[in-house]
């Protein structure tokens, strides 16, 4: 029996140490992976390059102020692994077609790096809830990481949020959730249903009846009316229940 525990524990310890040493060489080879991008949109930049373009010298390298406001830049980091670009839908229903002109977020490829790229390891531990940690920004970049491995699962390679197609109008949720041909809201919250106004101005132009909050608090359904009167079920999530999300909606 005590040399089963030995051999246990020598198992336990050579996993721990093998584990230690792959985050290691992968913290090692980000720099390696920026360094080949930068290498990759200078020569890019400098094939593209045209007489009329604006250009400066920084740090001998040529910037194009055109080719990284076209995201050029990012898409090379996301071709790299390192981050993932989350772009903005207008569509209400199916097909749901990205807008590829309007700004996308970022996605990095792990939570862990955002937390220690920002100095906040010591934060996010003393923090009560997700939703304190960088006043809910942490908590997203979670839920859309989860979500990315939701949308793997059933061969959807992206992940969308929404935006009213409306000049002034700055109504955003959070992500999409596609079930058929509805496109279901997700909104990362914490507040109470009156305060979803991106949620509500999405359900009032939608034909759909269902939207989901991903909260702290306890699983549940809410009938919720927005202010113009369309009544609705909305489905409060906790963070830890994100995984079955598809389930839940297949049974309502």
């Amino acid at each position: 029996m005590k040399n089963t525990k030995n051999r246990l524990y020598a198992l336990k310890k050579k996993s721990e140490i093998n584990r230690k040493k792959h985050m290691t060489v992968f913290l090692q080879s980000i720099p390696i992976l920026t360094a080949t991008a930068d290498i990759l949109i200078k020569q890019s930049v400098e094939r593209n390059l045209g007489e009329s373009d604006e250009k400066e010298i920084m740090g001998g390298r040529v910037i194009l102020r055109k080719v990284y406001n076209e995201g050029f830049a990012f898409n090379i980091l996301e071709k790299a692994f390192i981050l993932h670009l989350v772009y903005p839908v207008t569509a209400m229903h199916a097909p749901a077609l990205p807008a590829l002109k309007r700004a996308p977020k970022l996605m990095w490829l792990d939570t862990g790096l955002v937390n220690f790229a920002a100095n906040i390891q010591t934060e996010v531990l003393h923090d009560r809830t997700l939703m304190d940690t960088w006043q809910g920004a942490i908590a997203e970049h979670i839920v859309a990481q989860q979500l990315q491995v939701l949308l793997d699962e059933q061969y959807i390679s992206d992940l969308h949020f929404w935006v009213r197609d409306k000049q002034g109008s700055n109504a955003e949720t959070d992500f999409v959730w596609q079930k058929g041909t509805q496109i279901i809201p997700v909104e990362v919250k914490c507040g109470k249903n009156a305060h979803l106004r991106s949620l509500h101005s999405f359900m009032d132009l939608s034909g759909g009846d269902l939207a989901v909050r991903i909260w702290s608090g306890p699983y549940s359904i809410d009938d919720v009316k927005t202010v113009a009167g369309k009544s609705f079920r909305l489905i409060n999530l906790p963070f830890y229940y994100l995984g079955s999300l598809p389930k839940i909606l297949s049974s309502i």
